[in-house]
């Protein structure tokens, strides 16, 4: 199956965007590494990497969304009175879709992870025997 010089644009595209979102994730990910290796606390990656990446991959969903405001609104000296409202509204209106899915995905990762007993993950607050 051969695919349109459009259709393999297009799918060049969305690789590349996915990969952005995905170094941004994984650079994320061994930023917060770093910081709780330096302050002596220990690193859980089945907790920490399902939670960072959903994080940014959670932004990655509006992509395609800004590529498509920019192109209608482009930010220039003719059209900035209207694409730059237009374009801080579209963004907040992200930013709080971007949580809305964000915050129950995020508890259910965290119930994926869940410790055997009910226990929350990063809770050393019970003492084993």
């Amino acid at each position: 199956m051969r695919l349109s010089d459009e259709r393999r644009a297009t799918v060049q595209q969305v690789l590349l965007v996915f990969a952005a979102w995905t170094f941004l994730a994984a650079f994320s990910s061994a930023q917060g590494a770093v910081y709780m290796t330096s302050r002596g606390l220990p690193i859980n990656w089945s907790e920490r990497l399902p939670g960072v990446f959903a994080d940014w991959y959670t932004c990655a969903l509006f992509t395609p969304l800004f590529f498509w405001i920019f192109r209608r609104y482009p930010i220039d000296r003719r059209n900035w009175r209207t694409a730059v409202p237009l374009t801080l509204l579209l963004t907040s209106l992200c930013v709080v879709l971007k949580y809305a899915l964000l915050v129950p995905l995020e508890h259910l990762i965290v119930d994926c992870v869940a410790l055997p007993g009910g226990e929350e993950p990063g809770n050393t607050s019970k003492v084993q025997s």
